[in-house]
């Protein structure tokens, strides 16, 4: 065997640490998910969410969202930086994989979201110059 000097510089630990850290923050994101679904859930008739829950829920998801895209984003660029590429497809398929729970809340946040408010112009009566007076009670 023979001294080769390897493909890699020394100095790229760093990669490999971002590498593991994306995957460490993909594979925590999926706690953070349930315990945003549980956050609300009434189980056996219970009563409703009230504010702070509803917070609590979409703080989770919040954090499951960052987690399970931000990081695998993070070490998809790492890993190609550093062409390390068995590492990009994996972490590729993770983002993926991240965009189907994301989708789901999407969808349910669109559902439930509170209809726009109608305006119909103003609430009091207003007299217009040139016309008579249309107000009720004169």
């Amino acid at each position: 065997m023979t001294d080769q000097p390897s493909e890699r510089p020394a100095g790229r630990t760093w990669v490999s640490v971002l590498i593991v850290l994306a995957w460490i923050a993909w594979l925590v994101s999926p706690f953070f998910y349930f315990s945003g679904l549980f956050a609300t859930a009434s189980f056996f008739g219970g009563t409703e969410p009230s504010a702070a829950d509803e917070r609590a829920q979409d703080t989770a998801f919040l954090v499951a969202g960052l987690l399970g895209l931000g990081g695998p984003v993070i070490g998809l660029v790492a890993a190609a930086v550093d062409r390390r590429r068995v590492a990009a497809c994996f972490l590729g398929g993770a983002i993926v994989l991240s965009l189907v729970p994301l989708a789901v809340l999407a969808i349910d946040a669109a559902q439930h979201a509170p209809p726009p408010e109608r305006d119909d112009g103003p609430v009091q009566c207003q007299e217009r110059s040139g016309t008579g007076n249309d107000c009720p009670g004169g």
